[in-house]
């Protein structure tokens, strides 16, 4: 009981030095709490939850990737987030096809924002482009544009660039020209 209460309060620590952006200090408790042992497995597996995100804002992509890994192993029922996190540090580090799969991951999962999920959507398109499927890239930016239109500028531009690639070009320039009314 008494190593349980110390990755318990690890945790906590950790938690209020992320709020605080100390982030040396939170992945460090964070550390210690994973390090405790497994006598809390929920508070284990967010502690690597967010000694992920401490890593990613580092810029440790690898041991981002290896936490949040962890973290979805772990858990009973992951935050959906994990998976847009997850996408994005595969998304950072050039592995398109690992990243589509995790963004489609928390697309399919989320109950969130449609600002968030948009965006979900637009870096799933970004990973498509990257991997030179156009036409599927096209259709995600346009599904993206319909999820939130309020942030619909990207989404349309990249529908520009899909179809300039195409060679479609009048219908290019229709999509730059929208991007104007918004």
């Amino acid at each position: 009981e008494l190593l349980e209460a110390k990755q318990i309060i690890l945790y906590n620590l950790g938690i209020k030095e992320f709020a605080k952006e100390e982030y040396n200090k939170a992945k460090t408790n964070f550390t210690k709490s994973i390090n405790t042992g497994n006598y809390n497995i929920d508070i284990k597996a967010k502690a690597y939850l967010w000694r992920g995100e401490t890593n990613y804002i580092f810029k440790e992509y690898s041991a981002a990737e290896s936490d949040f890994k962890q973290y979805i192993k772990l858990s009973k029922q992951p935050n959906p987030e994990v998976f847009y996190s997850l996408g994005y540090t595969l998304f950072i580090t050039e592995r398109y096809n690992e990243a589509n799969r995790e963004f489609d991951n928390f697309i399919n999962r989320s109950n969130e924002s449609k600002q968030l999920k948009a965006d979900a959507l637009n870096r799933k398109g970004d990973c498509l482009y990257m991997m030179r499927q156009y036409n599927n890239a096209y259709n995600t930016y346009i599904e993206a544009e319909k999820t939130h239109n309020l942030t619909a500028d990207y989404s349309i531009y990249m529908q520009g660039v899909t179809l300039g690639i195409e060679k479609r070009h009048k219908d290019k320039i229709n999509a730059m020209q929208r991007i104007a009314t918004i």
